[in-house]
């Protein structure tokens, strides 16, 4: 067990310094970057970011690399609690939850970065449900990730 203390906690600290330069970069956006993420259409997808003006689209656009790094770091930290913490009862499940969200923060990052070079209306409407999809699976892992940690 101490052997794992401290990857997890490097990774925990890399992780919070990047949700932190994250924020920095992206600014005070309104609507925030939530309600872009949870969008299931091109029509709503382009409302919101119209809405942030050139400099937050930029904004926007500049933060992937940053989550990139993001998603490996909550991932592979998920990882390693869920093996510390699993039980006979949870198995490996628990260890697999937030390397499955971010898996589906890459996929939802590399849509929204396409809708960003795409000419309006040039993709096709399932494009954006999958979006939708893949960051609403996302934020439904990152919730149950505490709540299956707490039962092991």
């Amino acid at each position: 067990m101490q052997a794992i203390v401290i990857p997890i906690a490097a990774l925990a600290i890399a992780a919070t310094a990047l949700f932190i330069a994250m924020q920095r970069r992206l600014g005070r956006l309104q609507p925030n970057i939530v309600w872009v993420q949870l969008t299931f259409s091109e029509a709503s997808f382009r409302a919101i970011i119209e809405r942030w003006g050139p400099e937050g689209r930029e904004r926007f656009r500049s933060h992937f690399p940053l989550d990139y790094c993001f998603l490996l770091c909550y991932g592979w930290l998920g990882f390693l609690l869920g093996r510390a913490l699993q039980s006979a009862a949870s198995g490996q499940a628990l260890c697999w939850v937030l390397p499955l969200a971010a898996a589906c923060d890459a996929l939802e990052n590399l849509l929204h970065q396409r809708f960003l070079a795409a000419a309006p209306g040039s993709l096709p409407r399932q494009a954006f449900v999958l979006a939708g999809l893949a960051s609403s699976a996302k934020w439904l892992l990152i919730l149950a990730f505490p709540l299956l940690a707490f039962r092991a």
